[in-house]
């Protein structure tokens, strides 16, 4: 798991030592992490729109570390 992942999973599990209750403990920390990931997504599409930028799918799977062996574009396009 790579550093930002870690990062929004370890959020999602303090936000729901916090707010859920223990028998839903499991499912809402899920659906916090999810939340988490796609807000962190849209935030980072917003910021290459603003830049015009013509590739904000790429600049979403390099803010969470990934493909960089291979590149954003090659990663995205394996199965």
């Amino acid at each position: 798991m790579n550093k930002k992942i870690k990062e929004l999973k370890i959020k999602s599990l303090l936000w729901a030592v916090e707010n859920a209750p223990t028998d839903q403990y499991e499912d809402l920390a899920d659906e916090k992490f999810a939340e988490l990931i796609i807000k962190n997504c849209a935030d980072i599409a917003d910021e290459m729109e603003a830049i015009r930028c013509p590739y904000p799918g790429d600049a979403i799977v390099e803010s969470f570390g990934l493909g960089e062996d291979v590149g954003a574009a090659n990663w995205r396009a394996k199965d």
